[in-house]
């Protein structure tokens, strides 16, 4: 009887040998982690790819210096959004809408270090495991260069050439790359070599809604000044279409020597984007 009971018991001992704790494959069971490749070829010519990004998730927010991303805290199963993009100088972001700040002329200040760029996916978190998403980083911001060549008159009576672009945009959908806000305007900075003046602008797009024009205003050596306005829309059409193409505008200024000039005194032409050729005198 004896030799039974200790029989028995071994059983027993045995079997509860063969519970065992669950086994898992991370030290987060019930939580999963979100790392992540952007890929950024969608980009112009010439144009860099940012030292530095942001990544929100869940609101939790991580900043990458390279390719690759992994964000430090740990989320609940199911799908979350994955939401990349840079901040340019002069651009804040807020609930995933960009917004270019606006100087004290309340005009917008023009970006002077970067291109903004953003990206979003969709990651299936998994409880014990690490989710990888790839997010394709789309540039969202286009370049507009502005020539213009002095045909007729004296260049050297040109003092100071002030400009502004009026229907632009300040704030852009992050996610979805759709221009929001109000009309705005941006300032233009042209500068002089020989007969030519040149400007380049960096814009998150245009308000379609809006009419565009350019306001210049020139000053000559005899103090005197004209201010003229062009209607550039229909250069300007389609423009939010192709952020990677820059869009080059062209125009004829005539530098008057008396002070009343008769005609056109700047002409603005598409050199390339969708406007055709358009002829827009003032």
């Amino acid at each position: 009887m004896k030799k039974i009971v200790l029989f028995l018991g071994s059983v027993l001992l045995l079997a509860s040998c063969d519970v065992k704790d669950p086994i898992y494959n991370t030290p987060h069971p019930n939580h999963g982690i979100v790392m992540g490749l952007t890929e950024w070829s969608q980009r112009g010519e010439g144009v860099e790819v940012p030292i530095k990004y942001r990544v929100e998730v869940s609101g939790m927010t991580n900043t990458a210096t390279t390719t690759t991303f992994i964000m430090p805290g740990l989320f609940e199963p199911g799908n979350v959004e994955v939401l990349a993009y840079n901040l340019p100088a002069g651009v804040s972001a807020n609930g995933g809408i960009a917004t270019v700040s606006t100087g004290t002329d309340g005009t917008l200040l023009v970006p002077d270090a970067g291109v903004l760029f953003s990206g979003v996916a969709t990651a299936h978190v998994i409880a014990d495991d690490t989710t990888r998403v790839t997010l394709a980083m789309q540039q969202r911001m286009r370049e507009v260069h502005f020539t213009l060549t002095i045909t007729d008159g004296d260049p050297e009576r040109i003092t100071d050439i002030k400009a502004r672009l009026d229907g632009v945009a300040a704030s852009i959908n992050l996610r979805t790359g759709e221009v929001m806000g109000n009309s705005a305007s941006v300032m233009l900075s042209f500068l002089r070599k020989g007969d030519k003046l040149s400007a380049n602008v960096w814009t998150i797009g245009i308000i379609e809604e809006a009419k565009q024009q350019i306001v210049t205003t020139l000053t000559f050596s005899d103090n005197h000044r004209i201010e003229t306005t062009t209607d550039v829309t229909d250069i300007f059409h389609n423009f939010n279409a192709d952020k990677l193409t820059p869009l080059s505008i062209t125009g004829s200024l005539y530098a008057p020597v008396g002070t009343k000039p008769d005609g056109t005194i700047i002409d603005w032409k598409p050199g390339n984007g969708d406007g055709g050729d358009v002829d827009t005198n003032m």
